[in-house]
């Protein structure tokens, strides 16, 4: 049955999640806490060994050890991050989570959209999810959704026992992300070749070991916008990268790019933003003007404005 693997992986987040919670309700504040950073810290190493294991080798003839794809990464990482700050996923998913906090009733759980996005990119990235949606997709092998359900449960189960309800609610994203994964299954494929998925494995695990980051070190890292990071690891896969010169055309290339949009969004678009706001003040209308200064988060003097 096409699409098991994704049912079965939603039902494993649900479960996880109402575990954690009864779980939850025999653990003290404290222990809660302590939960949560060692949850944490679990998460660093699993993102570091993760990434470390696609850009570390060993060479088959001198048998020394390697690098490779760091470019790649740091590229990816650069751009993605500029075009993740442009669109601000960070804050539409929390604002999603705002809008599930009170349609689902959790309306005075404080903890409730940290809860949610911080279990939800944690279970949506990474190349398990995309391989094991497209098998399910072409071919009706759910195993690599399979097993991933029985990690997810675990991770899950713990993340709720510490964060509370909002984790159960990571099944959305999941359902969303692979049920539409698995329906393109086909149309997808010739993309997700090998390079694409080391590539989106490496990027998606330096992600993992962010909100790992968060969970010790609270909002350290806006996750969220990095997401752009993995599309831009799978563009990199169709690029001649290996080649020296298109490595060093590709590294100026994006770091024109990252300087225009940095100007752009920092600069330019700030300063005409503020003038309007001035105008705003000058022609009485002050409501919108304080609002126009406010959006400005201290660009200058709006604060004092």
């Amino acid at each position: 049955m096409t699409g098991l693997g994704t049912i079965l992986n939603v039902g494993a987040i649900v479960a996880g999640g109402i575990a954690g919670i009864i779980f939850r309700n025999f653990l003290k504040e404290h222990y809660q806490e302590t939960i949560t950073k060692a949850t944490g810290v679990s998460v660093i190493f699993l993102g570091t060994a993760g990434a470390l294991s696609k850009i570390l080798y060993v060479d088959p003839q001198t048998g020394t050890v390697g690098t490779q794809k760091l470019m790649m990464m740091i590229l990816s990482l650069a751009l993605g991050a500029v075009l993740g700050e442009i669109i601000d996923i960070d804050r539409k998913i929390e604002q999603f989570g705002e809008w599930l906090k009170i349609r689902s009733g959790n309306s005075g759980d404080s903890q409730f959209v940290n809860a949610f996005v911080t279990s939800s990119l944690t279970v949506c990235i990474g190349a398990m999810a995309i391989i094991g949606s497209i098998q399910d997709g072409i071919s009706g092998d759910y195993s690599t959704l399979a097993a991933k359900s029985v990690l997810d449960f675990i991770i899950i189960l713990i993340m709720a026992s510490s964060l509370g309800k909002g984790c159960i609610f990571s099944a959305i994203p999941v359902g969303v992300l692979q049920g539409s994964v698995t329906l393109l299954a086909r149309l997808i494929q010739p993309l997700m070749t090998r390079a694409a998925l080391d590539n989106i494995s490496l990027t998606g695990n330096i992600l993992i070991f962010c909100v790992g980051v968060n969970l010790v070190w609270k909002g350290t890292v806006k996750v969220a916008n990095l997401l752009p990071v993995l599309i831009f690891a799978v563009l990199f896969a169709f690029l001649p990268v290996k080649k020296k010169r298109y490595t060093v055309i590709g590294a100026i290339a994006a770091l024109l790019v990252i300087a225009a949009v940095l100007v752009v969004t920092m600069v330019i678009i700030p300063g005409n933003n503020y003038r309007n706001a001035i105008a705003l003040q000058q022609a009485g209308k002050y409501e919108e003007a304080i609002a126009a200064f406010e959006a400005l988060n201290g660009y200058s003097d709006s604060a004092s404005q």
